[in-house]
């Protein structure tokens, strides 16, 4: 069976400018003196105002992230974004891959695998699959994972019969957590309160096929210094072989 990582790689790298006003939603107002609330707006927007862009175009692969994201197609990444503006929920990003993540992702595939060859994997099995895992382009640093975040710092997640609440609600997530999942996700948690710094990321695909899904169910919360882009753009190839926009990420 094939470990599937889908992966974002890295080439040459485009550069535009943009302006994004979405921090401003954030403030809260009511516990500021007016004066405050003004000298912090005006702050915000020079802020935005002068912030500038770091775009790049990407390729894509694998089909953890489908359907809004297609197994195979560019995107456009903002790999300035998140050191300007706080990532929020909802948010498509793409993560750089920990090396210490690596056994935690032997483990769990070697679990999925052996569910579903329905028997014990030979030593050299697993040792093809370490091999694997450990050449992948995410643990050598020329690709990065590419995923949804679905809860960020004071966010409080639980699990009730195997499915993932946040903040009390159910998110409909179709996927069913095994035990050893929901304690990669808690564990950095403080009695299940994400920290500072840190977000919860998961695949939108909770049925993919002929692989496993590798986010926060394999490694955890993510600290947001791997945030490495925001993904603004999908863009698709026309009939003609014309590249254009297909839709934009809020």
């Amino acid at each position: 069976m094939a470990f599937e990582l889908p992966t974002f790689e890295l080439p040459k790298q485009t550069f535009s400018q943009s302006y994004d006003f979405s921090s401003l939603s954030s403030i809260d107002t009511g516990s500021f003196p007016i004066e405050v609330v003004v000298v912090i707006l005006i702050a915000s927007v020079i802020a935005t105002l002068l912030y500038k862009s770091k775009k790049r175009i990407v390729p894509i692969e694998g089909a953890s992230m489908q359907p809004t994201l297609p197994s195979s197609g560019i995107v456009e990444g903002d790999h300035n974004y998140y050191n300007h503006f706080q990532p929020e929920i909802g948010h498509i990003v793409g993560i750089a891959f920990d090396p210490s993540w690596a056994q935690d992702s032997i483990n769990t595939s070697i679990f999925y695998i052996e569910k579903n060859i329905k028997r014990k994997m030979e030593a050299k099995e697993k040792d093809n699959l370490s091999d694997d895992i450990y050449n992948n382009p995410l643990l050598t640093g020329h690709a990065m994972l590419g995923k949804r975040i679905k809860a960020v710092p004071f966010n409080k997640i639980e699990f009730r019969n195997g499915y993932l609440y946040i903040d009390g609600s159910n998110m409909h997530y179709r996927h069913n957590f095994f035990d050893f999942e929901q304690e990669h996700i808690l564990r950095l948690t403080n009695n299940g309160v994400i920290p500072k710094d840190y977000c919860l990321v998961l695949s939108d695909n909770a049925d993919i096929k002929g692989g496993f899904l590798v986010d926060s169910r394999v490694f955890g919360l993510v600290h947001f210094n791997q945030l490495v882009q925001r993904t603004t753009k999908l863009f698709k190839k026309t009939d003609k072989g014309e590249i254009k926009i297909d839709k934009y990420f809020s």
